[in-house]
């Protein structure tokens, strides 16, 4: 597997147990993944969980907006099977994701904000300071379809990478990201073309591709030759490619 990319647990690795949960993270170390990747929200009492979704409906049996709870609250509520039934799993803080993450394991953290930019600053705020004060900032990526929150991470020390969806200026996204010191760009693998591929190596960036489950998928992308491969079943996808290649 030397010439794999490494490839990261989607959403700490929602193959493995609900979406964002503590399951799917136990899972996901179980497995020896490479890393980790987690959404990241505030409550209105500006605690930061790692969870998929703003809108309580999505990801739990809760309703209404995670930015108009309380942290309390939010804990309550019961995190979605797959299938849509409620499970035995609870929404966890970023700080609680970090710990039981190890000291050591990377881990991109995807600002979820909607359409709001002041939150998602917000968001990204306070997401950088609980890695600071984890003391494992180093090992923190956070990305973010948002130019403004990957410049809040970059002003506090953080690694940044932009989250794109467009390709229509490859070269002009990757002269932005590399002017404001982001690290790397990432994309939805349906987008990623090879012109995107040579702007973002040509301006020293790092190529995160996600969501790649399938081999299919993968052997496509891995001409790119991505950086990261993001998936919600890594080490079942790293064992199939391995045998591929």
């Amino acid at each position: 597997m030397a010439d794999l990319p490494p490839i990261y647990a989607h959403r700490l690795g929602s193959g493995y147990g609900p979406e964002s949960s503590l399951m799917a993270l136990e899972g996901s170390i179980a497995r020896r993944v490479d890393g980790l990747e987690a959404d990241v929200v505030i409550t209105a009492d500006e605690e930061v969980f790692a969870l998929h979704d703003p809108l309580l409906s999505i990801s739990t049996d809760a309703e209404g907006w995670v930015s108009e709870v309380q942290a309390k609250e939010l804990r309550r509520a019961s995190l979605r099977r797959e299938s849509g039934k409620p499970s035995d799993q609870h929404p966890i803080s970023l700080g609680e994701a970090l710990a039981a993450a190890g000291p050591d394991l990377p881990i991109q953290l995807d600002v979820k904000a909607y359409a709001d930019h002041a939150l998602a600053c917000r968001t990204a705020e306070l997401a950088c300071r609980v890695a600071i004060e984890h003391g494992t900032a180093e090992r923190v990526e956070l990305i973010s379809f948002f130019s403004r929150a990957c410049l809040a991470a970059t002003e506090l020390g953080i690694k940044a990478g932009l989250a794109a969806w467009a390709d229509y200026d490859p070269e002009a996204m990757a002269d932005w990201a590399s002017a404001h010191g982001c690290s790397g760009v990432l994309m939805e693998g349906f987008v990623v073309n090879s012109r995107i591929a040579k702007a973002l190596k040509d301006a020293g960036l790092t190529l995160a591709v996600g969501t790649v489950n399938t081999v299919g998928q993968a052997l496509r992308l891995l001409s790119f030759d991505p950086d990261i491969l993001v998936s919600d079943r890594p080490r079942e996808l790293a064992d199939e490619l391995d045998e591929r290649i």
